[in-house]
């Protein structure tokens, strides 16, 4: 009897997750919050003294015009946390860690995000944007990446005339799309730009759990 109770449970609790896990947006701070714990308390579980998280988060302003960014007033923000980190990308990372001579950084001159309208899940062995035609790269602004403390966050802003497609995929890169090296890789649909001013702001903290 017990054995069922637990089993019906279990399932209720992997439906809830898989909802959230399929609607992110949905998901209040206070579960979220809520979550981080439970995920510590079965760290500890397990064993894991130590777990080093990257804690994500990706916004998307979308303005009607200049006069609207410029007043910053968009007419819609959209938000998607996580993302995946590409092998590529970690390894780049630890080179730059470690110093190793010839590693690009992510640095106010070689980082760009791109954007692009392929709709392939994310996975840890591809290179970056997978659509063909429908992506483009855009040069961080003025003044960033920024980091503090344990944050670190990149933002670019693509005019009228630029990246006008479905924003389905998104990934920061340390070149121009062709040769650099994509640190992550994000896929979730976010509409369709025509024209307007569009922003992305990526933040990126760096966590522990103990």
């Amino acid at each position: 009897m017990m054995n069922a109770f637990s089993n019906a449970i279990n399932k209720i609790a992997m439906h809830m997750i898989k909802q959230m896990a399929e609607h992110p947006e949905k998901v209040s701070e206070k579960t979220k919050q809520a979550l981080l714990n439970l995920n510590s308390q079965i760290e500890r579980v397990v064993g894991i003294s130590e777990n080093g998280k990257w804690v994500i988060n990706w916004k998307i302003d979308k303005f009607k015009d200049k006069l609207a960014f410029e007043a910053n007033k968009p007419y819609e923000t959209c938000v998607a946390p996580q993302n995946v980190i590409l092998d590529k990308g970690a390894e780049l990372m630890l080179k730059l860690v470690c110093g190793i001579e010839g590693a690009t950084p992510f640095d106010k001159v070689n980082a760009k995000i791109g954007v692009g309208s392929d709709t392939t899940p994310e996975n840890p062995n591809q290179t970056g944007l997978l659509a063909s035609s429908n992506k483009f790269y855009k040069t961080v602004e003025s003044g960033y990446p920024q980091v503090s403390g344990r944050t670190m966050v990149f933002k670019a802003t693509y005019d009228t005339n630029e990246a006008n497609f479905d924003w389905n995929e998104f990934s920061i890169v340390n070149g121009d799309g062709v040769g650099g090296i994509a640190l992550n890789r994000k896929v979730q649909n976010l509409g369709k730009k025509v024209s307007g001013i569009w922003s992305i702001q990526i933040t990126i903290s760096v966590t522990s759990n103990n």
